[in-house]
């Protein structure tokens, strides 16, 4: 549906008044908040992709405030992707950096290295179509989101290089969402734990989105087809029917 205001073109055309009353000859081009609401859109693809057809609730608009603190939460996909989607949404900066990995994403970085060298890798979750080819490029975004539990296959050095991501973002004073699940905390056994790991995550406040919002929320489902909340200048963002392909 098209923007109200502007009729989708993403600005509002108008004449300023002369100090004299008349109108200037000048049209002036304002943008139209719609243009933000895109920018949002487009802001969450690149933070995980499908994100945009998760649905902005508004109760999950508080989480903004976590978006510049390191976090330990507990979540399934859906808890994290709504809260995620709101807290992003209630912040309203599309210049802000964000960006979901895993282990795989992590460890496939690590190993590309060695890969390029000719060395043989002996990991089946390796990616061989990873673009980033070494593990400071973690570093860039102002927000870094690390879903842990979703390697399959067990490699010596996952839990050093979670390790080595964390301490590199804290080095720099930059927040990290680290992400387990109720089927699979972070701890002894788990695929990605260390007695270090665990000491880095003691300094993270720990929230368990699974317990703190309501439970009709939380089992909200990510086939997304729930309409979002109209805006302000009238634009119903309506969510889209489609399969969410979270990784």
């Amino acid at each position: 549906m098209s923007c109200t205001k502007c009729g989708g073109q993403g600005f509002i055309e108008s004449f300023k008044k002369l100090p004299d009353g008349e109108l200037a000859p000048t049209i002036y081009r304002d943008p139209c908040e719609c243009l933000l609401y895109k920018q949002l859109d487009e802001q969450a693809d690149r933070t995980w992709q499908g994100l945009s057809r998760v649905p902005v609730e508004d109760n999950r608009g508080m989480f903004k405030e976590y978006l510049k603190q390191s976090l330990y939460l507990t979540s399934d996909l859906k808890s994290l992707a709504l809260t995620l989607r709101g807290a992003l949404w209630a912040k309203g900066n599309p210049n802000f950096i964000s960006k979901v990995v895993d282990e795989n994403m992590l460890m496939s970085v690590w190993l590309s290295g060695m890969h390029e060298e000719g060395k043989k890798v002996i990991d089946p979750d390796f990616d061989y179509s990873v673009p980033a080819r070494d593990i400071l490029g973690f570093n860039g975004p102002d927000l870094l989101i690390i879903r842990l539990g979703i390697k399959n296959s067990r490699n010596i050095a996952t839990p050093e290089v979670l390790v080595d991501v964390l301490e590199n973002r804290r080095g720099l004073f930059k927040p990290t969402w680290v992400v387990d699940s109720q089927d699979k905390p972070f701890r002894m056994g788990h695929i990605s734990w260390s007695t270090d790991g665990e000491r880095i995550l003691k300094d993270f406040e720990h929230i368990d989105l699974t317990s703190v919002l309501p439970t009709a929320v939380v089992n909200t489902t990510p086939s997304l087809s729930l309409p979002k909340k109209p805006t302000s200048s009238g634009i119903q963002k309506t969510g889209t029917r489609a399969t969410f392909n979270l990784k």
